[in-house]
């Protein structure tokens, strides 16, 4: 019986403020997606209603910067709301440190590509280097050859350079 009565005071207590917490997390997020999706919304109608056949670069920057900065807001608040809730549960927030280091290192090693390649993209677009519907190019200058025990690399970059094979 004492253990129901546990039970029930834990309820009402942190665990409701666990449920509220989600709750709260939830309708910010939808309501940070609502207002991000108004503005790319506002921004397309903006770029339609002038002359121009094609949107311009600033209308196409603002759509893709309007896109990313909801996107890590909605990150943000969902960081924040697992935060809160791992605290009202009463996991201790230091004793995850440790974990975390080695999750977030084995991460950053095992999806280094990945993740350079969408910073690179993210920095690429913040910065205006390149505009929209520009055409990029990206040569890999090195590779493993199908065949075991051989690197292929390109001593440079003009079409008609063939490969030479190094031995490993």
């Amino acid at each position: 019986m004492d253990a129901l009565v546990d039970l029930w005071n834990w309820l009402r207590s942190a665990g409701l403020e666990a449920l509220l917490i989600v709750l709260g997390a939830v309708l910010l997020a939808r309501f940070v997606s609502w207002a991000g999706t108004r503005i790319t919304d506002r921004i397309d109608a903006t770029a339609r209603e002038s002359d121009a056949l094609v949107r311009s670069e600033a209308a196409k920057h603002r759509h893709s910067l309007t896109q990313v900065v909801t996107w890590a807001a909605i990150v943000l608040v969902w960081s924040i709301a697992v935060f809160f809730v791992l605290e009202r549960l009463g996991v201790p927030i230091t004793g995850l440190v440790a974990p975390a280091t080695v999750l977030g290192v084995g991460l950053g090693f095992g999806a280094q590509r990945v993740v350079g390649d969408v910073l690179a993209g993210f920095f690429l677009i913040t910065e205006r280097q390149y505009g929209f519907g520009d055409v990029v190019s990206i040569q890999v200058v090195g590779g493993w050859s199908p065949r075991p025990g051989r690197w292929r690399t390109s001593h440079c970059g003009s079409p008609g350079c063939a490969p030479s094979t190094v031995r490993s």
